[in-house]
């Protein structure tokens, strides 16, 4: 999602991901030598398709995969939800959403443990 948003966000709505997988398809599938004799096109490494991403944006994302896919940094994700006008709010965890806690988990269904007070 984020590296969808960020090809939108960046090229003014002009590429997406979708942009890149048809290119992916046309590259790797439909114009590719075939791998073997009964399968067609062959499959692609994970350079490859970090070119074509940076290609089809026609921005260099080499960044972007290596700070957010290979690596640990959280992804960019106020940058590229501001670009469809949504934004990211940290809450912290509750330790009951529903106020219901769950023992066990049946086949049929849940066996229900607790139900807090003032829960709706």
């Amino acid at each position: 999602m984020v590296l969808d948003l960020l090809n939108r966000g960046r090229t003014n709505g002009k590429k997406s991901l979708d942009d890149v997988m048809r290119r992916m398809y046309d590259e790797f599938y439909l114009n590719s030598p075939n791998a073997t004799y009964y399968l067609r096109g062959r499959g692609y490494r994970s350079e490859e398709f970090q070119r074509v991403v940076s290609e089809v944006a026609g921005i260099d994302l080499n960044d972007f995969f290596t700070r957010h896919v290979r690596s640990v940094d959280v992804p960019p994700y106020d940058e590229a939800l501001s670009y469809v006008g949504l934004r990211l709010v940290r809450q912290p965890a509750r330790e009951h959403y529903s106020g219901i806690t769950v023992d066990v988990w049946t086949p049929g269904g849940a066996i229900i443990g607790n139900v807090s007070n003032g829960s709706r």
